[in-house]
């Protein structure tokens, strides 16, 4: 059994969106970047699309999870942290040295 209403789960999805606008359009813009870097690969793409990712993540755990998520369920705290904690390994990946071409 969950432990909210459909209408409290949708009410978090409204709250969320109201207080994060307009960053939906950075989200985009941060895919559209992260695309490009993909489908015109070079020494930085990794660590690009890895940044890029990982500041999706830390705003997900953070904002979506533990400061909206959170008001309905209690668990979604963990949920944030593990999500901010995966944003670390993926930061973690940014600072690695990209691999030459030839070891791939």
């Amino acid at each position: 059994m969950i432990p909210f209403t459909t209408a409290q789960f949708f009410a978090v999805f409204s709250a969320y969106n109201e207080t994060i606008w307009p960053a939906q359009l950075a989200a985009v813009s941060l895919g559209a970047v992260a695309l490009l870097a993909i489908a015109r690969p070079n020494a930085r793409t990794d660590q690009i699309v890895l940044a890029i990712l990982g500041v999706i993540w830390a705003w997900t755990g953070g904002l979506y999870f533990i400061a909206h998520f959170a008001r309905i369920n209690p668990v979604a705290t963990l949920f944030g942290a593990g999500f901010v904690l995966q944003a670390g390994f993926l930061a973690l990946g940014v600072s690695i040295r990209p691999r030459p071409p030839e070891w791939r």
